[in-house]
């Protein structure tokens, strides 16, 4: 490993069960941290990175992430890391993640440290494609957008989220993603939402408030939660901006965005809507 990545968290994983197998398997482990600017106390999210041979199965991926400190693992083929695309896992603490667009650029920042290029995309196992672009210095994840559509007040939600809520938007009845546009009057930090209520909304729930907006961007605050899904409150998310680009350009015709996640530990995102996709950092 470069000298450049001692300062990197590197550590053994401990298993109950299939303990040694899984070692044997497990090449890296290491940490990176995406979506963080500390001069405006913005901490972002870490996810735990594993580069893996061949015999790691599933279950063991999945005890690995069970018994990591992060809110995502990222598994990754040693065989795979060199080349144009790389196919790519995510688990939380006790799923499987079909999307995970945080873990997929801590991903390409941490290769590009370990082994001086990032490929240029990687996939996932239902073959969706994140791609990796490099400008100035900066790495940025490519994601294709993913449309959602007006509909009326849901009453559940009413009753999950304490605060004036003006629009609510979905991308598809279950397994997709609801955007809930709150009042600004009310700081999103301050709204209560009640987890238990929100467990039996099968969609993750994305709380939206416009903060301002300038010649070039909106600025805007958000939040997400996905109970359904075995996260209450994520830390940091980048795979919701593929929903919350195209609804902010809607309400402000301003494709660049900064977006302030307003979890506990808060993270910055910078995004900019391109056709069809989202270009986030």
């Amino acid at each position: 490993m470069r000298k450049s990545n001692k300062r990197l968290c590197l550590y053994n994983t401990h298993l109950k069960a299939n303990k040694y197998t899984a070692l044997r398997c497990v090449l890296i482990a290491a940490e990176q941290t995406v979506f963080s600017d500390p001069h405006s106390q913005c901490y972002g999210s870490s996810a735990l990175i594993i580069i893996h041979r061949n015999g790691l199965t599933s279950a063991m991926m999945q005890k690995i992430a069970s018994s990591s400190t992060h809110p995502a693992t990222v598994f990754l083929k040693q065989q795979d890391i060199k080349k144009r695309h790389c196919a790519i896992r995510w688990f939380n603490h006790s799923h499987e993640i079909s999307r995970c667009g945080h873990g997929t650029l801590a991903a390409a920042l941490f290769l590009k440290k370990f082994q001086g290029i990032s490929p240029q995309g990687f996939y996932s196992n239902n073959k969706e494609l994140f791609s990796i672009k490099s400008q100035r210095k900066q790495t940025q994840l490519q994601m294709t957008t993913i449309k959602s559509t007006q509909i009326a007040p849901l009453p559940l939600l009413s009753n999950a989220i304490k605060g004036k809520i003006i629009k609510t938007y979905q991308t598809a009845e279950q397994h997709g993603y609801i955007t809930v546009l709150v009042d600004n009057r009310q700081p999103l930090t301050s709204y209560i939402v009640d987890i238990d209520e929100l467990t039996h909304v099968a969609n993750a729930v994305i709380l939206l408030q416009q903060a301002n907006i300038t010649e070039q961007q909106g600025v805007w605050y958000f939040r997400y939660f996905a109970p359904y899904y075995g996260v209450n409150e994520d830390r940091a998310t980048g795979s919701a901006l593929s929903v919350i680009a195209p609804i902010t350009e809607q309400l402000t015709h301003k494709k660049q965005s900064l977006l302030i996640q307003q979890s506990s530990t808060k993270a910055v995102i910078h995004s900019c809507l391109s056709g069809k996709s989202v270009i986030i950092h």
